[in-house]
């Protein structure tokens, strides 16, 4: 007997994997229908039931009323209590020898736990059980996503606790796999696999097949669709159906079920055609009189006469870009949309966060609109239960919840709420809170029932009305009068239902109706916009379909969430005009506040015998005076005071003593700070605080460029620490000032056009060539500029090739749809914010916990909190903002001097060098600056040989000059030093401030010092100038304009020359430079010049180690080396230390940190135990030695292919990797190590080998000499883990042709400035890629790499197809190439190859002779008979000739008989005989 049933229940359990007897888990899935039938083997229907069961105990919630139609009124009406529904069942089941079901485990659980509650001894009968949806997986062949086959799969490196894995299918289709471990993933290739590639490029697989559904597997075995489906009766007849016919298909078999193959061959026997529907069990009508209504005659009750004030009407559900990726609507857009309605008030509900706060309310209230801050809270039952505490089948349900901060102190509750969620709550990405938080923040807030996903509706749907209506009396009985009902009208399912019941509670318990309908747009044409947007978010394609499940993804249902107007909202509400009066109570019930305060200082305890901070200030001032200038004269004490007298009535005497503090305490650690940065360099307190080491008076630098005394406003105070320090640093102040009072800065990632661009390519899955193309076109101009403003005021933005680009980029995007439809898509997210990050060095300090002030944030990167508000915002919130840089030059200037103390023994007192030093100055005048600071560039270095510095202002200068505008005066500065241009000043008394700087204005003091001296402006108006002039100010500079003038007319100046001196400070002081910034820069620029001149071994080394990283700096650094006649040594197993270091020749070596694959923790292991134990001996004495756990596989291979291994083994690297018995040297070294551990854990006794195997496992393996990597092979791979050539160059072998043959190096290339005719460079061709045009031709794309870095070609029609054969991957080659102008476009300048030569042909093709200048005196019979010697071992077809010379008299001879090869070689041979030859 066969005995198939179904059940409909009120939703899911808890676990699926739970036993029935756990009923408590399937409280969640009570069953309210059973249907099943009964029949023969035959299949022969003997028996059949269709029951809905009373509901006893639980209530069927509005969900799984949606998916069975089953309504607790039907229920109700019509229903059974379940154990006489149970009884009917238990006859059937007794008769029954098969149980079958479409996922029949679930059903089976269901009912069993029904049973259990009735009777806790009850077990379910053993029957054979057979499932339809799991026994048919293979029949249905159903796939998730797209079938593919995989080709490869390979390790992709890491992100963050993810390891990733490429996947390559055999249509090419690629994506990255996640997985927790390092291990492969369980794919081959040819497994055929389903998969799924998001627009992140994140791929989804799942191999073999889904499940069906019950009506995905009736439509493959029927080709027609289950009328009524999710009917259990419907459900009963369809499995019925499915299976009989799959049983008389022969499908099953005693292999894939219990059922044996004479019952199966019984089964056929009888039913020789396809089996049909019984069509029994039809499903219970509900009566006449029952309708789903909680209270529709609230209708009739509401007066339709009530007025309806318009300007009352307010949107308080808005969602803005701080909502990341789920709105497009920015605040601004957001404000100015409001004051276009008309509206009065707006509210703001983020999700999660208040990042917006700050500028919704200054924007609102500086356009008179009430803003009404809310944010939307993930709301769980349990904030702090985070990892761990989830599961597959225990998720973290979230809802939403709506609150608002009515005043001020409602504001800081929502921060502190807000904050606690990141704090505590934050998982999976989501700022959480609980009831809890709520309760004990919740003073001046207003919450909501907050719409169809908050926690009451949640509950109606999914639960049932009572559990709904105790979480709604909940929130009334803690809120009371300031909790809401929502109402919301944005034509989405279950959002009716839910209304009908929250107004049914409205009346019952006197609770206030407000309008919300969620706006994440602002014009309803904006819906594709924010459907994208969510794309972006999820990692989906617009053309995936909507919905949930595999192959859908998240999108709103419809176009209703835009921001409606007032006439739209009073339409949408018309039948409960009601709510508007609640509207209006409800923003009646908020206070305007302002968010922007005076600075908040932390606070600094003062030692006891001080009364006040300006006492203390002026106390360590005084002592720091006393040690700087030895004697303090007059002008030095009336500038001190006048700084102390400034700072005090500005208020910052604290901020002053905190600085001070945190540097003091910086030095004690030994972390390196800079001599300052800013205007701070400008303060002699600061200098005797020793917060700057540069004395502003020697240099004549200006306080109140720092801080004005008339127009107060915060000082500024930027410090510069070591890049290695600066986090010990930031540990010391959050220990001294306490974690919850330090915070970094957030920063907000925008969309910017191109990016934008790009999203939307990969959203609309648009070509990537033609994403390109449009991302290429835009120049740095946002793409709404492009597309708004006219060619006039683009022009005035952009140059002329900038302005081709755009109409190049508008004309293809009116010619294709597709393009058009891209772009209209990017412009409409442009701006929106993307990601989050951190403030490079801001840091914020409070006075107390920082949440009592401004919203905190977490980042997984981070161990600090991290603030809700931007850089551009936390100051006028009232944060003490300081910024902590890590500059690196500062850290290679610490290991510097580090070097030179263990090398030479010598303490450098950096901070205190002579700045007369003349050898400095001769680096500076030599032009010898690369590696130095802020004068390395080949520009700089230019203009430093022109101007021949001799003082430290001629430094300052000129790095004040060299920057776009200003950089135009330095031929003139230059000039003017040397003497050969006359310096001209407009007023005599000019040259008391310009005369350092040869008459040319430089510095904005300079600017402010002449406003004082020419018309009398004070000290802060002549800032105020400053700032007006350096911003364009025009209302602020016309007002000076005039005071400027009337004072210089009181000082009988020249009108005219004024007017002249006006309009040049109008022109240039927008470029002027702030000279304190200038001179503290310099000063560290001088102590890198100083240490390379005088320690250039040391300085070079640690000039190395710092810019491990960057590629293209490090070869730079090592030609500079090499220039400076400075070995660069590879790594060395026995010499090397982590960083690069200098040995006792004064050589260089590589350090083994820098190593790729080495990594810090295994190199000083290594150096450890040398240091500990003496050199390394042989590979296999390392191998002895080293910790295996850290210095394994990789680091062995990594540390052989760079040559450390070099010194202790004198065979080819090759052989580490040569396998014997599919083992490689390096494998068996480590099998060896392994087996002497653990004979040397058990005592050297033998446990696990007898005596002959284990004399084979400890034998030493020997390394083999067989093998060689020719020596590209070897460099290539050296390259690969070093990041460049160390023990030779591919070039090398034709150093000869390179040095005398080729004019130019790759680098020269890019420095043309107009066309060249000809000339010739070598490259080693890193690769070749041929492509065809869109004129089906083909063209190349060649890397070429030489002594200077690499450059990519683009060649194109015969200049490519002539060349191509010699564009094979490593080969050696030699150009001759011109300069040309572009025939298209803006005529630009490209490269034109003339001829290709293959290095090894050059000497062959190019050179005729060598002749050799060889001295008379050096000549005799030893000497002819060496020459001979080597002569003869060169024969080739070259001439060969000698120019005889004694002092002015020369005789060229020409040997008749040798002829020779000139390579190399020959020249190094010969070179014993003479070094000084030219080629012909």
């Amino acid at each position: 007997m066969y005995l198939i049933f179904d059940t409909e229940t009120i939703g899911l359990p808890k676990d699926f994997n739970a036993h029935y007897s756990d009923f408590h888990n399937w409280d969640t899935a009570r069953c309210v229908q059973l249907a099943w039938q009964l029949h023969d083997r035959y299949g022969v229907l003997i028996d059949s039931g269709n029951n809905i069961v009373k509901p006893e105990g639980f209530e069927i919630p509005q969900a799984s009323i949606k998916i069975h139609r089953i309504t607790n009124e039907i229920a109700q009406e019509s229903g059974q209590p379940i154990n006489q529904v149970l009884n009917q069942f238990s006859i059937a089941l007794s008769k029954a020898h098969v149980l079958i079901g479409h996922n029949v485990t679930f059903d089976i659980n269901v009912i069993g736990s029904e049973y259990f509650r009735l009777d806790n001894n009850f077990s379910f009968p053993e029957l054979c059980i057979i499932d339809t949806m799991k026994t048919t997986i293979d029949y249905c062949k159903l796939r998730v996503g797209k079938e593919g086959v995989i080709k490869n799969v390979s390790p992709s490196g890491a992100f963050k606790d993810f390891y990733k894995f490429k996947v390559v299918l055999n249509n090419n289709d690629t994506g990255l796999l996640y997985r927790k471990s390092d291990s492969m993933p369980n794919l081959s290739s040819g497994d055929t696999v389903s998969y799924e590639i998001n627009n992140k490029g994140t791929i989804k697989i799942r191999k073999g097949f889904k499940p069906p559904k019950l009506e995905e597997l009736y439509e493959i075995i029927f080709n027609e669709k289950i009328i009524n489906a999710h009917n259990a009766s419907a459900d009963v007849d369809a499995t019925a159906r499915c299976f009989f016919e799959l049983l008389r298909q022969n499908f099953f078999t005693e292999e894939n079920s219990d059922l044996k193959n004479a019952d199966v061959s019984d089964f056929i026997s009888k039913n020789n055609s396809q089996i049909q529907l019984l069509n029994i069990g039809l499903e219970p009508e509900p009566s006449k009189n029952l309708e789903i209504n909680h209270d529709v005659s609230l209708k009739s009750t509401i007066k339709n006469n009530i007025d309806i004030d318009i300007s009352s009407i307010a949107q308080i559900r808005c969602y803005s870009s701080y909502s990341v990726l789920q709105s497009t609507i920015s605040i601004n857009q957001l404000v100015h949309h409001v004051i276009k309605e008309g509206m009065q008030t707006v509210a703001i509900t983020d999700k999660g966060n208040l990042f917006g706060a700050f500028e919704f309310v200054s924007l609102c209230k500086k356009n008179k609109i009430s803003p009404i801050v809310g944010c939307d809270f993930y709301l769980v039952e349990d904030r702090k239960v985070r990892q761990g505490g989830f599961s597959r089948d225990r998720k973290d349900k979230r809802y939403s919840q709506i609150l608002y901060a009515k005043n001020l102190n409602g504001y800081k509750n929502l921060c502190k709420i807000s904050s606690y969620g990141y704090l505590d709550g934050l998982y999976s990405g989501f700022p959480r809170v609980d009831k809890e938080l709520i309760k004990a923040f919740k003073e001046d807030l207003i919450a909501t029932t907050s719409g169809v996903y908050g926690e009451i509706a949640s509950l109606f749907l999914n639960v049932g009305i009572s559990k709904a209506k105790e979480c709604f009396l909940w929130w009334l009985d803690v809120f009371k009068d300031n909790f809401y009902i929502e109402l919301s009208r944005n034509g989405i399912d279950d959002e009716d239902e839910l209304n009908k019941l929250l107004l049914s509670w409205s009346q019952e318990y006197n609770v206030r109706c407000v309008p919300a309908n969620r706006i994440f747009y602002l014009n309803q044409k904006d819906a594709k916009a924010h459907d994208a947007l969510l794309c972006v978010k999820n990692g989906e394609q617009i053309s995936t379909p909507k919905g949930v499940g595999h192959g859908y993804r998240f999108g709103l249902s419809n176009d209703n969430f835009y921001f409606k107007n007032a006439e739209e909202i009073t339409q949408d509400f018309s039948d409960i005009p009601s709510v508007f009066n609640d509207l209006s109570h409800f923003i009646s019930q908020f206070e305007e506040y302002d968010l922007s305060r005076d600075v908040l200082l932390p606070k600094y305890d003062l030692p006891d015998k001080f009364q006040s901070q300006i006492e203390y200030l002026r106390y360590l001032c005084n002592q720091g005076a006393e040690k700087k200038y030895k004697v303090l004269s007059e002008n030095i004490k009336k500038r001190i005071e006048f700084e102390l007298e400034t700072i005090e009535k500005t208020g910052y005497p604290g901020y002053f003593l905190i600085v001070q503090d945190i540097i003091k305490h910086a030095r004690k650690m030994g972390v390196s700070v800079g001599p300052g940065r800013g205007s701070v360099g400008g303060s002699v307190v600061a200098y005797c605080l020793n917060i700057t080491t540069v004395d502003p008076i020697k240099y004549d630098l200006l306080f109140e460029r720092f801080l004005n005394p008339e127009r107060v406003s915060m000082p500024d105070i930027d410090i510069d620490f070591d890049d290695v320090g600066r986090s010990k640093l930031i540990s010391w102040v959050v220990d001294k000032y306490g974690s919850n009072q330090v915070a970094q800065i957030i920063t907000y990632g925008r969309m910017a056009a191109k990016s934008s661009i790009r999203d939307m390519g990969r959203v609309l899955n648009v070509p990537l060539s033609k994403v390109d193309f449009l991302a290429k076109k835009v120049p740095s101009i946002s793409l709404n500029d492009i597309f708004s403003l006219n060619e006039k005021e683009l022009s005035a933005k952009l140059n002329r090739d900038e302005m081709r680009q755009i109409k190049e980029l508008v004309d293809s995007v009116n010619n294709d749809k597709s393009e058009a439809e891209l772009i209209s898509l990017a412009c409409s997210i442009e701006g929106s914010i993307r990601n989050l990050g951190t403030h490079a060095c801001g840091i914020i300090i409070t006075p107390d916990d920082i949440t009592n002030y401004i919203p905190v944030c977490t980042n997984v990167d981070s161990d600090l909190l991290i603030t809700q508000f931007d850089n551009s915002v936390v100051e006028r919130a009232g944060m003490l903002k300081m910024d902590f840089l890590g500059l690196n030059t500062l850290s290679q200037i610490k290991d510097a001097v580090f070097l030179i103390k263990k090398r030479h023994g010598v303490e450098v007192d950096i901070d205190n060098i002579s700045l007369d030093d003349n050898k400095t100055f001769q680096l500076y005048q030599n032009g010898e600056t690369l590696g130095t600071f802020q004068f390395e560039s080949a520009g700089m270095q230019k203009h430093l040989r022109s101007l021949q510095p001799d003082k430290f202002e001629d430094l300052i200068a000129m790095n004040a000059l060299y920057r776009p505008g200003p950089m135009e005066y330095i031929p003139n500065f230059i000039e003017r030093k040397h003497g050969r241009e006359q310096i001209l000043y407009d007023l005599p008394v000019m040259e008391k401030y310009l005369g350092n700087t040869y008459g040319i204005t430089v510095y904005q003091e300079q600017v402010m010092k002449l406003s004082q001296e020419l018309a009398g402006f004070s000290e802060g108006k002549a800032d105020v100038l400053r700032k007006a002039m350096g911003k364009k100010k025009k209302n602020i500079l016309d007002d000076l304009k005039e005071e400027f003038f009337q004072g210089c007319k009181q000082r009988n100046h020249d009108v005219k020359i004024i007017e002249k001196i006006w309009k040049d400070w109008e022109s240039f002081a927008s470029y002027a430079f702030n000279k304190s910034h200038s001179t503290c820069y310099s000063f560290i620029s001088f102590q890198t010049a100083y240490l390379k001149a005088h320690y250039p071994e040391e300085f070079m080394a640690s000039l190395l180690t710092h810019h491990m990283s960057d590629l293209s700096k490090l070869s730079r650094y090592m030609d500079e080396c090499k220039r400076m006649s400075i070995s660069v040594l590879g790594p060395d197993l026995n010499e090397s230390w982590i960083d690069y270091s200098v040995n006792d020749s004064n050589d260089i070596r590589f350090g083994l940190g820098a190593i790729k694959g080495v990594g810090s923790i295994a190199a000083e292991s290594i150096i450890n135990e040398r240091k500990d134990n003496g050199p390394y001996r042989s590979f296999i004495d390392f191998i002895k030695r080293v910790d295996g756990k850290v210095v394994n596989k990789r680091v062995l291979e990594a540390l052989t292919l760079g040559g450390a291994l070099d010194s202790v083994c004198t065979v080819n690297r090759a052989n580490f990797f040569k396998k014997i018995n599919d083992q490689t040297f390096i494998e068996l070294a480590i099998q060896f190590r392994s087996q002497l551990m653990k004979n040397a854990e058990q005592n050297n006794q033998l446990s696990m080998f007898d005596q002959s195997t284990m004399s084979h496992i400890t034998d030493e393996p020997v390394l083999s000499n067989t093998e060689n990597w020719n020596r590209l092979d070897l460099l290539n791979k050296e390259k690969m883990v070093l990041g460049l050539y160390a023990s030779g160059h591919p070039l090398d072998d034709y150093s000869l042709e390179v040095r005398h043959f080729c004019t130019h190096q790759l680098k020269d290339i890019d420095l043309f400035s107009s066309p060249v005719t000809n000339f010739s460079f070598s490259g080693y061709v890193q690769s070749h890629i041929e492509r065809i045009s869109k004129n089906d031709q083909p063209y190349g794309i060649l890397t070429l790499e030489d002594y200077s870095g690499t450059r990519e070609f683009r060649l194109f029609g015969e200049n490519y197809i002539k060349f191509r054969n010699y564009f094979i991957n490593q080969s050696l080659l030699f150009f001759s190439a011109s300069i040309i102008k572009q025939k298209w476009g803006t005529g630009g300048l490209r490269v034109k190859i003339d001829n290709v030569l293959l290095l090894s042909d050059v000497s062959k093709k190019l050179i005729n002779e060598i002749i050799f200048n060889v001295s008379i005196h050096l000549i005799n019979p030893e000497f002819i008979n060496s020459l001979i010697a080597v002569i003869s071992k060169y024969p080739g077809k070259h001439n060969l000739k000698f120019k005889i010379f004694e002092k002015d008299v020369s005789l060229s001879l020409l040997s008749k008989k040798y002829r020779v090869n000139i390579c190399t070689s020959f020249i190094q041979d010969m070179s014993n005989f003479s070094k000084d030859f030219i080629l012909k």
